[in-house]
């Protein structure tokens, strides 16, 4: 699992604050690399999660960013 992510069935959420995931993509930029940005919510991970060739895409990127209340609960739950 990479650094700042929680895993929610298999997904890699980013667990950075808006503000630091702002800078790093700034960062990035500055530097010249590129990348691609996934917005995670529920409905992408119920339909998905089983199938291991979208969860490998998904999880190579750098930025899986939570969409949704349900990711957050999801990742608060899973503190208890």
């Amino acid at each position: 699992m990479k650094k700042n992510t929680e895993k929610i069935l298999g997904f890699n959420i980013c667990t950075l604050s808006q503000k630091k995931i702002i800078t790093s993509i700034k960062k990035d930029i500055d530097k010249g690399v590129s990348n691609i940005i996934y917005n995670v919510n529920p409905l992408i991970i119920t339909n998905f999660y089983k199938d291991t060739n979208i969860v490998k895409e998904f999880n190579e990127q750098k930025y899986n960013i939570p969409d949704g209340i349900g990711i957050v609960i999801a990742s608060k739950l899973k503190r208890l």
